[in-house]
């Protein structure tokens, strides 16, 4: 009797968390979105301004406490959704669990605390761990509508967008073996093989234009335009 009781209590805290975490329209979870998006974003925010050697020797150990928060924060989040992932179906809980954390936000998740651990047992250079924190922007993608409706989109039209780059590669891949052939006699330096005439190609064909690398040839000139 005492056994059935704690498994139903166990179950009913396990539909409770599932419900903040994933019903959106629960009171609860609004505020819990609120806070993990606030982190999300100081910590974006702090991955920037500590590059600033002033500012990094002068509120170093600042940055070190809201890491470890961010961290706690972040891994809490990550283990109740894993727990309460069951509830998708409870019948096959190890299943759902399984199904969720292979799931890409539930990656996203993952990846947003896991530099950390890894940090505890591996040395790592702290720039890369530094770069590594970035990845906790996607996790906005669960937290905002704006970016969740971006997703979808980019979903629908995944054949448009691919078909354009396809196309975009094409040109580039011709349009760098052209000025390779028109220029590599006048500028053996800057267009001296295909790969290195592909960044003319690139920056020229997304109208980036830097102007580092220009054609000084006739022919070169007129495949330019």
């Amino acid at each position: 009797m005492e056994q059935a009781k704690r498994k139903t209590e166990h179950a009913s805290l396990r539909h409770r968390t599932h419900q903040v975490f994933e019903i959106e329209n629960h009171g609860l979870a609004r505020w819990i979105n609120i806070i993990l998006m606030t982190f999300i974003f100081l910590t974006i925010v702090i991955v920037f301004i500590e590059t600033v050697p002033d500012i990094r020797s002068r509120y170093l150990n600042s940055f070190i406490w809201f890491e470890y928060l961010s961290i706690a924060l972040f891994s809490v989040e990550y283990l109740a959704r894993l727990w309460s992932a069951a509830e998708s179906d409870p019948s096959r809980p190890w299943r759902s669990r399984w199904k969720y954390a292979t799931s890409p936000l539930a990656i996203i998740d993952f990846l947003a605390v896991a530099p950390f651990y890894l940090g505890l047992f591996i040395q790592l250079d702290t720039r890369y761990l530094r770069v590594v924190r970035l990845l906790r922007i996607f996790k906005l993608t669960r937290h905002s509508n704006s970016l969740n409706l971006l997703i979808q989109v980019l979903k629908n039209e995944a054949m448009g967008i691919v078909s354009a780059l396809s196309i975009l590669i094409i040109l580039i891949v011709f349009a760098s073996a052209g000025i390779y052939l028109v220029e590599h006699d006048a500028q053996p330096n800057a267009f001296g093989s295909i790969p290195q005439a592909m960044w003319w190609a690139t920056i020229t064909l997304t109208t980036v234009g830097y102007g580092d690398v220009v054609p000084i040839t006739f022919a070169g000139k007129a495949l330019g335009i």
